[in-house]
């Protein structure tokens, strides 16, 4: 749905496709009519440096519209409410998943996309998994934060750890009771740990009043 947007941005970005072409060192791609299509799943999934280039282009080019779109929803909401602040758990963003579900072609937005749209920061916590190279995630995602837009507090959304192992709660692998409900005691010690290290302004953790959750554990 964005193609024509696309044709249109690397001519107003680099003067003419045949200079971007030059520049990206790859070419731009085509359908079987002749227009100029997106990059490929398969360009954003390459570990090589072949499509680094283009598929940087491209990642910059989605930005640019994230932006303009937030942007034109936020005049709306402005108008509606003046005084509510404005914010978004911004799903994948900041993580560093490597599982295949969040692979680069699963495309999460730059948090710069947002930076002049919302008042705070939403980070979800999906890749917190307790472990000391996870935690320094929020480390990164903070500072990263305020590198795009200074002074806009970091509220961390979606994070938690549970104690049911698939038929029971709180009973570990070896049939200790207190194996999980362990493990989930020094999650939340290193999450907020790194979370107050990281100068978070706010955290929310994932809890149900209502008991177990059927398909979430």
């Amino acid at each position: 749905g964005w193609d024509a947007d696309w044709a249109a941005w690397v001519v107003e970005q680099y003067g003419s496709l045949e200079h971007a072409e030059q520049l990206w060192g790859s070419p731009i791609n085509h359908d079987e009519q002749g227009n100029i299509i997106g990059v490929t799943d398969e360009m954003l999934d390459d570990t090589s440096d072949t499509y680094t280039k283009i598929v940087s282009a491209y990642r910059r080019f989605v930005d640019d519209i994230v932006s303009k779109i937030f942007n034109e929803k936020l005049r709306h909401l402005r108008a509606l409410a003046p005084n509510q602040l404005v914010s978004l758990r911004i799903s994948m963003s900041g993580s560093a998943m490597t599982t295949p579900r969040f692979t680069p072609s699963g495309f999460c937005y730059d948090f710069s996309s947002f930076a002049s749209t919302l008042d705070f920061m939403e980070p979800e916590g999906y890749s917190l998994t307790g472990s000391e190279t996870a935690a320094l995630q929020i480390i990164f995602s903070n500072a990263y934060n305020r590198y795009i837009q200074p002074g806009t507090p970091v509220v961390w959304k979606e994070y938690g750890k549970h104690v049911w192992n698939g038929s029971n709660f709180s009973s570990g692998e070896n049939g200790s009771p207190n194996d999980l409900l362990y493990a989930q005691e020094e999650y939340y010690k290193t999450t907020l740990e790194y979370c107050l290290r990281g100068h978070t302004a706010g955290m929310f953790a994932w809890f149900y009043a209502g008991g177990f959750r059927p398909g979430e554990n």
